[in-house]
């Protein structure tokens, strides 16, 4: 007789599996089936673990790139999440505003001052992918991120700038539909 897969005992049992069990995939197919385990997932950010705080701030990078509406609605839990004293952490979630920005500009417009508070952050990769973020959101908006750069009065990176650039020149070659 085989062994019983984990779905199996869960399912048999009745019972949830508690998120912070779970790695990122399982997650978000837990999150297809049960939507309203989201407020769970973000509670999972101020865990004590730091690896769990990890494993869910993967899941909300790999939400985001299946599903982005369904993170729109929780900007704001995604934004507390960013002073999260792991860079894992904070690198993944602004890869999801980023992904979220990218899909719904207008949105994430009150958020641009944190995603670019990362683009100083003491880590590298999350340096670099605040500065992804600010591109992709830059590729749908461009003014949007100008003009809060000209509103602080501050510097565009050079790595966002190449973004930008690279951005406006691809969107001055595609036709545009009428």
């Amino acid at each position: 007789m085989a062994a019983i897969g984990w779905k199996n005992r869960r399912s048999q049992k009745g019972r949830r599996v508690p998120l912070c069990r779970l790695h990122a995939p399982q997650i978000l197919r837990e999150l297809r089936a049960r939507p309203r385990r989201l407020e769970e997932l973000f509670g999972l950010l101020h865990h004590e673990e730091r690896f769990i705080r990890g494993r869910a701030a993967l899941a909300i990078a790999r939400l985001s790139e299946v599903d982005p509406k369904r993170l729109s609605r929780s900007l704001e839990r995604v934004r507390e999440g960013l002073g999260n004293e792991s860079a894992y952490v904070r690198w993944n979630l602004a890869h999801a505003l980023g992904q979220v920005g990218a899909a719904f500009p207008k949105r994430v417009a009150r958020y641009l001052p944190d995603l670019c508070s990362l683009v100083d952050d003491q880590s590298a990769i999350a340096r670099s992918v605040a500065c992804a973020s600010l591109a992709r959101i830059g590729r749908e908006r461009p003014a949007l991120v100008l003009q809060h750069f000209e509103s602080v009065k501050r510097e565009i990176p050079p790595a966002l700038a190449r973004g930008l650039r690279s951005a406006s020149r691809s969107r001055s070659k595609t036709p545009r539909s009428r």
